[in-house]
């Protein structure tokens, strides 16, 4: 069906040349993602300044056309979908870091500028953004805030809407606003946050900045039995300590990282914590002893990273775990579970029942100090059984997940 034409010669004349395309190239640059996954647009907008934006929402509201916004296009928590009815909404070149308020401990950034590029340049002042997804090395500021990100050090620092003072957002009728954490009244700032793009598009955030830790080891414990790594979970938290990051994979996790991104993980374990802990260097010496003292008798091995070159080694595997995933060529569905942290193992047998019920290879990793697990499930992606049995797959799973919350 397309795009209305008329809409079509409106924005072409309303915005520059260069910032207009129906090119087939751009278009099937525009389809892809991190995934590579084909949903191609029927236009596409490279904006390089709010007016374009502006521009494009307000026409895009008058003829009901779909916008979509994006930066770098890591979509790893699959968060759009374009159509060839919809506008892509390059933001690419909204990458500028405007201001680095080291004395307010802040920073003024426009939403295309690579979280990782970020972390780079406040690391010389001692300062870093504290939401840390994954994707990180890849994903854009605008994206972790469409997503409210979190990531490994979530446990410790929380999620993005929890770093992000104030957004400057075009709304769908091309009204520009600027909502911020203190303003009276709802919470309109955290509402835009997490919304992923439909109910505004960031053109500039300020975000709040912490202080680099003095000290952070990273330690790796190694169990022969999974309930054993989760029933440790609990009794970290239990004990007071709240480590940075508390990361859980299974043994066909390891064994998947291990053969493409080496980290020493051993083969034969059936369960693996990786566990950051910061502070200063007594904080970290004491937090240290007491998690040894815990799993000790409870863990087979732990290991402690003490250099950065140590951390990034035991860490890259886990890192790296959704480009090892692409590299086996399979289909894959990435599931998101959150349940209390005493029921994670709960949530891990029920996943391993739901995938040996469909046939399914199964891997598992996850947050686990917030109880966020991942069942990852396998499958061939040209097989029509397999597609059908990844759909149910997904209903079973979110119904095993609310089960198990708490009434």
């Amino acid at each position: 069906m397309g795009i209305h034409p008329e809409f079509m010669q409106m924005l072409r004349l309303a915005l520059p040349e260069e910032a207009f395309s129906l090119k087939r190239e751009d278009l099937q640059n525009s389809a892809r993602d991190f995934w590579s996954q084909q949903s191609e647009p029927g236009a596409v907008v490279r904006a390089t300044h709010i007016e374009h934006v502006i521009k494009t929402l307000q026409y895009a509201s008058a003829y009901k056309v779909p916008v979509i916004p994006r930066a770098a296009g890591t979509n790893i928590c699959q968060g759009f979908h374009s159509s060839s009815e919809s506008v892509m909404l390059d933001m690419r070149q909204f990458k500028r870091i405007k201001q680095i308020d080291v004395e307010q401990r802040r920073a003024i950034v426009e939403p295309g500028v690579i979280n990782g590029v970020l972390q780079t340049q406040l690391k010389p002042y001692g300062l870093f953004f504290a939401p840390d997804p994954a994707s990180a090395q890849i994903s854009t500021i605008g994206g972790n805030i469409a997503t409210n990100a979190g990531g490994p050090h979530c446990l410790k620092y929380g999620v993005t809407t929890h770093h992000v003072q104030e957004v400057t957002a075009v709304l769908a009728n091309g009204s520009v606003v600027r909502l911020n954490a203190d303003d009276v009244g709802p919470d309109l700032r955290g509402l835009l946050i997490g919304s992923e793009g439909t109910l505004g598009v960031i053109t500039e955030a300020v975000l709040k900045l912490s202080s680099l830790p003095e000290t952070t080891h990273t330690l790796l414990a190694v169990f022969d039995r999974a309930e054993l790594a989760t029933h440790a979970v609990s009794a970290m938290i239990r004990a007071g300590i709240i480590p940075t990051a508390l990361e859980f994979f299974d043994n066909k996790a390891a064994r998947l990282f291990e053969s493409v991104r080496p980290s020493g993980y051993p083969l034969d374990a059936e369960a693996l914590l990786l566990i950051d802990v910061t502070g200063t260097d007594d904080e970290v010496q004491v937090d240290c002893a007491l998690i040894e003292k815990l799993l000790r008798g409870q863990a087979r091995e732990l290991r402690r990273a003490q250099t950065e070159e140590e951390r990034a080694f035991l860490w890259q595997g886990r890192i790296f775990g959704a480009q090892v995933l692409l590299t086996t060529g399979r289909g894959f569905y990435i599931a998101d579970t959150t349940v209390p942290r005493h029921r994670i193992h709960d949530m891990l047998y029920a996943a391993h029942e739901i995938a040996d019920t469909h046939q399914l290879e199964l891997i598992t990793t996850g947050h686990a100090g917030d109880g966020n697990i991942h069942p990852v499930f396998l499958f061939d992606k040209h097989d029509p059984l397999h597609i059908e049995a990844v759909r149910k797959v997904c209903d079973e799973l979110v119904l095993a997940a609310l089960g198990m919350g708490e009434h």
